[in-house]
């Protein structure tokens, strides 16, 4: 379950391989991208059809929109659930993730560019 995609402005794409997991990264944020660009120089490499599809929101979570799901797993700095094929890494309130397993797609939403 994806939420909606940021309204208006160009996607900004770009391509990464990690040891043959073949990720596409996208966002409306050209600074987001240089971000992920930055932190995954040595990953980079040109766009290709992609495995899994990254889309990264500079935008607050959306937690009302998300189903009630139990904690399957704690770290020191996240919170996972499970609902199904969809995995939620909540980073207490500072990030999400949402992972769709079966559509290989995962949306990223933060209000940081860290």
């Amino acid at each position: 379950m994806a939420l909606s995609p940021e309204p208006g402005g160009v996607l900004v794409t770009e391509g990464f391989s990690f040891y043959g997991l073949t990720i596409e990264v996208r966002s409306a944020s050209a600074a987001l991208i240089e971000e992920v660009q930055r932190d995954f120089a040595y990953f980079h490499v040109p766009q290709r059809e992609a495995q899994v599809q990254v889309h990264v929101y500079l935008r607050p979570p959306l937690y009302e929109h998300l189903p009630s799901a139990r904690a399957f797993r704690f770290t020191l700095r996240s919170v996972c659930f499970r609902d199904g094929n969809i995995i939620y890494l909540d980073y207490f309130g500072q990030a999400l993730a949402i992972f769709d397993r079966q559509a290989q797609r995962c949306d990223v939403y933060g209000t940081s560019l860290d």
